[in-house]
């Protein structure tokens, strides 16, 4: 109601549309916004995340799968340039990206999967946690 003092945000499922992860937010929309910024290179999408051990330290990892267009297939090196572009894009918290998680050893880098095309479903997850 109008000048309520209260606010929701529907964030979607849990652990699928949005995922608090290491202290951030993972979200599906976000995902897709970069998704959308980069369609001359990618196509669809899914993502997987977990935690992992390293060092007896948890720290984030991310697996994007894509399928990409014949122009980022073309590239020397499609795997790095579409990891950089997506860590340097998409935000886990308000002011953080996913390269300022890396680069506070909070995250491995982004992993990149090229794959041909995904399963048909009628709602696709494409963002879900791992073990």
């Amino acid at each position: 109601m109008c000048g309520d003092t209260i606010t929701f945000e529907l964030l979607g499922r849990r652990d699928f549309d949005f995922i608090k992860f290491l202290g951030t937010t993972l979200r599906q929309e976000e995902f897709e916004r970069v998704a959308t910024e980069l369609e001359e290179y990618i196509v669809d999408f899914r993502g997987e995340v977990r935690e992992v051990k390293e060092a007896d330290e948890l720290k984030g990892e991310i697996t994007l799968k894509i399928v990409g267009t014949p122009k980022l297939q073309k590239m020397k090196n499609p795997e790095g340039f579409i990891s950089n572009e997506i860590s340097q894009r998409l935000f886990v918290t308000s002011s953080k990206t996913i390269e300022d998680m890396v680069s506070k050893e909070i995250y491995l880098p982004l992993k990149i999967q090229f794959v041909d095309n995904f399963e048909y479903q009628n709602k696709p997850i494409k963002l879900k946690r791992t073990l």
